[in-house]
């Protein structure tokens, strides 16, 4: 009876890794790219001639409903500063 129970719990594992491995495998494999703008328009992406005193980012951020942190824009960077890393 303990070998029985042993085989369908060793079977039982196999198949929970091989799963496991599968599912890692896919979404290792995953080539989806999270920005909204991708490498084929990369133009739009990519300035061609660089001006310091050009405003890089004409669509600022406004921060509503977090807290512990604030976004401050330069017309070239923007600086985002977060006030307590670590909570103690």
């Amino acid at each position: 009876m303990k070998s029985i129970i042993f085989k369908s719990v060793k079977v039982f594992t196999f198949v929970i890794r091989l799963v496991l491995v599968a599912i890692l495998a896919i979404a290792c494999n995953n080539q989806t790219i999270s920005s909204a703008k991708t490498l084929d328009n990369q133009e739009e992406i990519c300035t061609q001639d660089y001006n310091p005193n050009t405003d890089y980012f004409p669509e600022k951020i406004t921060v509503d409903y977090a807290i512990g942190f604030n976004v401050d824009y330069r017309k070239n960077y923007k600086i985002v500063t977060v006030k307590n890393p670590w909570r103690s």
